[in-house]
């Protein structure tokens, strides 16, 4: 190859991370992101570059010398020429969008988050920025009727400190937003997959809740659906915050209490006829 590998990130704009994470976010937790990302960005394991584009071209062009080819120029990257030709050598094609939710979802994957808040800016409003994408939800949060009173978002991961949420946002998008049942159907099961695999286990919750977990330091989060003894679904959003409240020994038992609860239900309620009879 007489010429460069060259990356082209140009889709989503160069914010690599969103400027409200803390220094307690490192690549490993947040990861720099573009659109153009292998490996969460790094050139070589443990090692994450500044510009996730060129750390993929880089990671492309190794692969391209460790397998017989020379590439005569360095390695770049920049948005491409429009007004050149040029000609498509492969492609790849995406996994499904319900897919790659469910891997966001059960692995809590930070930088799946922040790209498809990107890729909805820029499908949406043609702008792959964070601000567009949180324009995109915040809007159609209003459409669906999920309560955005007090609600603050500042990313697409919940990483950033500036981040407020409500439970009644959560619950109602596991409820009233048309996409609540698939979106339910995405969750881990405690007890069997994803953050919730060795959760809740010998609880009524094992293989029967679905849920999301959220963690950070002083913060501990849990929301999704359960069946009552009745089988109709529950829905419920628990949020922590304080000093410990990642403990499991302070989490734990009162995730415990919300489980017994829901499979406690519907309460029932023998009126006291006596009360009402004629005096």
């Amino acid at each position: 190859i007489e010429g460069a590998v060259v990356a082209d990130g140009s889709r989503y704009d160069d914010e690599f991370r969103p400027p409200t994470w803390g220094p307690d976010i490192d690549d490993l937790n947040g990861n720099p992101i573009d659109a153009l990302v292998i490996d969460d960005a790094q050139i070589d394991p443990g090692n994450y570059g500044d510009d996730p584009n060129f750390a993929a071209a880089r990671v492309f062009a190794d692969l391209l010398t460790a397998r017989g080819v020379t590439v005569v120029q360095q390695t770049d990257s920049r948005p491409r020429p429009t007004d050149v030709p040029l000609v498509s050598l492969g492609f790849v094609e995406s996994r499904p969008l319900t897919d790659v939710l469910v891997e966001m979802l059960h692995t809590s994957d930070n930088s799946t988050a922040e790209m498809i808040l990107k890729e909805l800016g820029h499908a949406v409003a043609g702008i792959g920025s964070r601000q567009a994408g949180l324009e995109v939800v915040w809007a159609r949060l209003g459409m669906w009727g999920v309560h955005r009173e007090g609600v603050v978002m500042a990313d697409g991961s919940g990483l950033s400190r500036e981040n407020r949420l409500a439970c009644a946002t959560l619950t109602g998008l596991l409820t009233v937003a048309p996409v609540a049942a698939q979106l339910v159907d995405l969750l881990p099961v405690a007890g069997r997959d994803g953050t919730l695999a060795d959760q809740l286990l010998g609880t009524p919750a094992e293989g029967e809740l679905q849920a999301k977990t959220g963690s950070l330091t002083g913060v501990k989060g849990l929301a999704g659906q359960m069946r009552d003894a009745d089988g109709e679904p529950v829905t419920f959003a628990l949020l922590l915050n304080g000093d410990g409240v990642a403990d499991p020994s302070v989490y734990g038992p009162l995730w415990e209490d919300v489980v017994d609860l829901i499979a406690a239900l519907p309460v029932a309620v023998a009126p006291d006829e006596a009360r009402f009879a004629p005096r």
